[in-house]
Formats: structure tokens, C-alpha cells, sequence
């Protein structure tokens, strides 16, 4: 068998694995699509990154960074929900399956025809902003570690930690404040995270939030910052 592309499986809410397809269509770089394997249709990411894996498990790995990379990228331009890893697909020449690695369950191996669907989705003559934003990543670790802390379900520590990576981005908090896209609701925002986000002991306990910002609130805050951080970066 003369394996043809190494593949990442998918998997998640409809509506988010269309929002997905949607923002990292071919022929750029990352590219999600649809393929039916075994009578079933699966979204699949393929990316240049695999191809320099020998393994299944190496693409096991660099997969699960770069979803969590995409996911952050796209909870913040658009709110769309987690999508999660489901498997590696190794695709041979002929365009079949020929082993489908599930690792949560064992390696399932079959050999069935793979055909893409969906093919009537406009090709733009440019890389999405989130295929901007992710080939950014793949050269920066701030960007990079940036989204993967906003790609998880939101808690303060992960959204401080999203800000730190805007704040570190802009230089320091003094270049930051200098934004015109700074939210005056930031000062908020750090007072309310420090103090949720830290255990009883640490002296932010002592002083409260009088008025405490709201998880939900917070997220979108963040989102508008990494928004305008990226806009910058990769416009």
C-alpha cells in the first residue's frame, strides 16, 4: 500500500464541523472537508504537517495542536463550539481507507472507496482569515499558545491566560494600553479573573470584585482583544 495522505477525523457539533469547513476550505492551508469511508460521512483535516509523520500516533499528536490551535482561532471570530480529535486516516493511492486508527478504541482496518461530497463550496482566491491566523501560529508560540488557552471551554484561568498572550503580543502592558481597541472594561475583566482564578491563599482573595464580570462577558471581551491582536499580525 502506498499511503497517499495521512487525514484527522473530526468530530463535533454539525453546525460547528460546517463552521470548520467552511473557514479552511482547499486549497489552503489548513484544508477540512467531507469524505464518505465504509457508507459513512466523515469531516476530515488534512494539513502538510502530517505528511512529514511516519506514524499514526506522531499524527495523532501533531493533530490534536493543531485543532486546539483552530478551535481558538474559530471560538473567537465566530463563537463556534469545541470540535475534538476522533482518529487518523491513512489514505492510500487509490483513494481508499486503508486504516482507520481510532485510539480510543483500538485500530479498526477496512479498505473502502473515499469520494469527496460537498463539492459545489466556492474556492476564494485567498486564504480564510483563520487559515491566516493559523499559519501565524505555526511560526509564533505566543499565537500559538494564545489559542489554545481560548479554544477550551472558557474559565477565568484560561481566558487570564488568553489576555497574557494578547497583552505579550502588543509588547508589554504598557504598549497594550496604547490600543485603540484596548476595552474599557479590561481593568474589570483582570480583577474579576485574578480573583476567581486563584486559590484562598493567594492575596487576591482579599480584594473582591464589587461588581464581578461575568464569565460569558468575559469570553466575548477576550475574543474582541484576540480579534483585534490577529487583525494586526495577519491582516
Amino acid at each position: 500500500m502506498a499511503r497517499a495522505f495521512w487525514a484527522a477525523e473530526l468530530i463535533g457539533q454539525p453546525d460547528d464541523l460546517a463552521d470548520w469547513e467552511t473557514s479552511f476550505g482547499g486549497p489552503f492551508e489548513p484544508r477540512v472537508e467531507q469524505v464518505v469511508a465504509h457508507g459513512a460521512t466523515k469531516t476530515i483535516l488534512k494539513s502538510a504537517e502530517f505528511e512529514k509523520m511516519r506514524t499514526a500516533s506522531e499524527v495523532r499528536e501533531r493533530a490534536r495542536l493543531i485543532i486546539e490551535n483552530l478551535n481558538g482561532a474559530l471560538r473567537a471570530l465566530s463563537g463556534t463550539g469545541r470540535v475534538e480529535l476522533g482518529g487518523v486516516l491513512e489514505v492510500d493511492t487509490d483513494g481508499r481507507v486503508a486504516n482507520n486508527y481510532v485510539f480510543a478504541e483500538g485500530v479498526v482496518k477496512g479498505r473502502a472507496r473515499v469520494r469527496g461530497v460537498g463539492g459545489n463550496r466556492p474556492i476564494t482566491p485567498q486564504p480564510s482569515t483563520a487559515q491566516k491566523w493559523i499559519a501565524c501560529a505555526m511560526t509564533n508560540d505566543v499565537v500559538a499558545d494564545m489559542l489554545i488557552h481560548f479554544g477550551k471551554e472558557p474559565s477565568w484561568y484560561d481566558l487570564y491566560k488568553t489576555y497574557e498572550g494578547v497583552r505579550d503580543l502588543c509588547g508589554g502592558e504598557a504598549s497594550l494600553k496604547k490600543k485603540s481597541w484596548v476595552p474599557p472594561k479590561l481593568k474589570s475583566f483582570t480583577h474579576t479573573a485574578n480573583y476567581y482564578r486563584h486559590g484562598l491563599g493567594h492575596p487576591a482573595k482579599k480584594n473582591p470584585p464589587s461588581n464581578p464580570m461575568s464569565l460569558k462577558e468575559a469570553t466575548e471581551l477576550i475574543a474582541g482583544m484576540v480579534c483585534s491582536i490577529m487583525s494586526e499580525l495577519a491582516p
